[in-house]
């Protein structure tokens, strides 16, 4: 039984965005029937369906009759692992590895064919599972791709009628219009977790702008993306790199599953401005590749000396159909293909060919002949043969690097690590990931190295976003899982309502009422970062929402308080907005000066509307550099070791993120000595961190003094 309606099959949010560029190619119409049918198969559970709700298993035909269901073969992050020994599956070793089912899935392509239509045209899967599946693919958006006749085949021309005409002639629109794409597309399908855009359209040219050096910077990048209209002689934006540069800027990752050039220093640096946001490639390594990586690092394990090998490969998708019409297009492909193992620094005669052979279609046939000398240099002689469909092997690789983008981008995961341990998926690892081991397996080893070191660092925000068959209702976006410290002047603001007295000035005569607030910089800061984390739905759709974590993973104030009832009161003021206090409550245990008084601010609110202020620094005149020094230090014990820290309760991520403030009511930790605290701050922080300097009421300084 068919569902009822298309949209009974979407999910209420999603946990990652998948967007193709050429969805309405073999490989994106393969990856949403494969999403879909394992949908069905698989149903979400909803507010009207439950996991009791009798259903049919969802199954089809296979060419020669045979019953066949939906499963995610060859992706690593949605299988678990195998055997007594295990295996390469991750979904049960890992915590937060997005579920492919509850994937938004959308794109861009220059043809207009509707995604089922599509599917049925390029006769890949099975006809039961097309049938089955085309009407839902064809309710599916298209969004019109950016065209550049420069940047394709001839064979293309005639059928790239999906376009952007208004962005040929402006990169500054093209890029714009991408981006409002990408908000809009993120907005519809509610995406909680991070949205990947996938390079999956035909080979590009290399672009000159790239491989002359232009836009090896993030500013010249961004100039070249700014101009309005091209110069006489200027050098072409490639329309990869349009996409590309407005994945970025959007706060999405970038992967480029082709051969051209995209990835330039520009676009690297442009990235790693961000956290959590990573350009990655270059060409899929799915079929004949992987498999040669594999096998030449067998060779030399064995301790023999690879130094031929030669590979053909022939098929007839239309990838092909555009290398075959455009020479410069088939350079670039060519030109990963032979630079797969140029990391070795190996003397190894490296030759391959492609042939356009349209009868075969999508299902590649691949030869390779490997040479190596063995012992008393006798030469060994191995050959492959490889048969299968070329969309079918690179579809896992898309989903897989989308799901461990939005796994490492959780985590905050180190740029230069996340393209490390991705290398795996690519013909020849470039950006940050250029120059590393070009083997198979000690490519999956670093790919579980990173995984697992992430995994241990820093847990994800967002629990069960990913598990099958549980309600999947409204969530909330949670951009990081950080801790964040709001560390310098607190107090207890005692206000006083309807005051009178003070004649016109500040004096008290008398008052109705007392509130106590938490005050100064500190305070205000984690009362102010709490509501991110706890804060009540703002509109009337989010009113069934329900908080799934925080927005960051723990808050930790950082300040001196007495050993009296002001300091209890204050501690109590703090823990109301869910922040951890043990760390100043450690501080206070230590403090030598056992009359230290917690700094208290009198108020009054006065009948006309006047405010006055009587503030008592108490231990905050005495505060030093040193204190809060060796309060930062028990921080990062604690994010290392909650017993280290000498600490009983509430454990801590290592902060990412420290704001100090009212240095000027500091009288000991200024000049030098708040240089220090900044400079230990920093030293603390994972990848630098962000620091933030407090100046709220610092007095302005006379004309012409410092």
């Amino acid at each position: 039984m068919e569902p009822s309606s298309p949209s009974s099959l979407t999910p209420p949010t999603s946990s990652v965005g998948m967007l193709i560029v050429g969805i309405g190619g073999a490989n994106g119409t393969t990856l949403l029937s494969g999403i879909i049918a394992n949908r069905r198969a698989q149903p979400l559970a909803t507010a009207t369906a439950t996991a009791s709700t009798p259903s049919e298993p969802f199954q089809w035909f296979g060419p020669v009759g045979q019953p066949q269901t939906a499963n995610y073969n060859g992706c690593i992050t949605q299988i678990p692992q195998r055997g007594i020994h295990g295996g390469v599956g991750y979904s049960d070793r890992l915590d937060g590895l997005a579920c492919a089912n509850t994937a938004a899935v959308g794109g861009w392509d220059i043809r207009p064919t509707k995604l089922g239509d599509a599917l049925a045209q390029q006769q890949i899967l099975d006809y039961d599972l097309v049938r089955r599946v085309r009407e839902e693919m064809n309710g599916v958006e298209v969004m019109r791709g950016v065209y550049d006749a420069a940047f394709i085949g001839g064979s293309q021309h005639a059928t790239a009628t999906h376009t952007r005409g208004d962005c040929r002639s402006s990169t500054k629109r093209a890029v714009e219009t991408i981006r409002t794409d990408i908000r809009e597309f993120k907005a519809k399908h509610r995406i909680v977790g991070h949205t990947t855009v996938v390079w999956s359209a035909s080979v590009e040219p290399h672009s000159e702008l790239v491989a002359l050096g232009k836009v090896e910077t993030a500013e010249d990048l961004l100039k070249a993306a700014n101009s309005d209209e091209e110069a006489e002689g200027a050098l072409s934006f490639p329309p990869s790199l349009v996409y590309a540069t407005a994945a970025v800027l959007e706060g999405c990752s970038f992967v480029n599953g082709g051969s051209q050039n995209t990835l330039c220093g520009g676009l690297t640096e442009l990235a790693q401005r961000q956290s959590g946001v990573y350009v990655l490639g270059t060409d899929f390594k799915a079929g004949q590749t992987k498999f040669k990586t594999a096998a030449v690092e067998y060779l030399r394990t064995m301790g023999l000396t690879p130094k031929v090998i030669a590979s053909s490969n022939h098929l007839g998708n239309n990838d092909m159909r555009n290398l075959a019409t455009a020479d410069a297009a088939r350079h670039a492909k060519l030109r990963v293909k032979h630079d797969i193992f140029a990391p070795w620094g190996e003397d190894i005669d490296h030759k391959v060919s492609v042939m356009f052979t349209p009868m075969i279609n999508d299902e590649k046939r691949d030869f390779v002949e490997y040479t190596s000398l063995g012992f008393l240099g006798q030469v060994h002689t191995m050959a492959t043969y490889t048969r299968a469909s070329d969309s079918v092997l690179c579809v896992p690789l898309m989903i897989d690097a989308c799901v461990w983008c939005d796994y490492f981008s959780g985590r905050q995961w180190p740029y230069e690590k996340v393209a490390q341990g991705l290398a795996y998926l690519f013909k020849v690892p470039e950006g940050a990931a250029k120059g590393v081991d070009p083997g198979f397996f000690r490519q999956m080893e670093q790919l579980t190295a990173q995984a697992l070191d992430a995994n241990r660092a820093s847990k994800p925000v967002v629990k069960s976003r990913n598990q099958e068959g549980a309600p999947l209702g409204s969530t909330w976006s949670v951009p990081s899982n950080t801790s964040v410290i709001c560390a310098g002047l607190a107090c207890v603001d005692m206000q006083l309502g309807q005051a009178t007295g003070g004649g016109g000035g500040e004096g008290i005569d008398t008052f109705q009422g007392e509130t106590s607030i938490g005050g100064g910089s500190v305070s205000m800061a984690c009362k102010t970062l709490a509501r991110l984390c706890y804060g009540a739905p703002t509109t009337i759709d989010d009113k069934d929402c329900t908080p799934v974590g925080h927005v960051f993973q723990s808050i930790i104030p950082l300040c001196k308080v007495g050993n009296d009832d002001t300091g209890n009161k204050l501690i109590s003021l703090l823990e109301s907005s869910n922040v951890i206090t043990a760390h100043i409550c450690a501080a206070r245990k230590k403090c030598r000066d056992t009359n230290a008084r917690t700094a208290l601010a009198v108020l009054p609110i006065y009948q006309d509307g006047r405010r006055g202020c009587f503030f008592d620094a108490a231990s905050n005149a005495s505060f030093g550099a040193e204190e809060m020094v060796e309060m930062i230090t028990g921080v990062v014990e604690a994010s290392q070791s909650v017993e280290a820290a000498g600490i009983e309760c509430q454990s801590t991520a290592q902060p990412n993120a420290f704001l100090f403030g009212y240095p000027h009511l500091l009288p000991n930790m200024q000049g030098k000595a708040l240089a220090r605290i900044f400079t230990e701050a920093k030293a603390a922080m994972t990848n630098d961190g962000i620091t933030v300097l407090d100046l709220n009421g610092v007095p302005e300084c006379p004309t012409g003094t410092q």
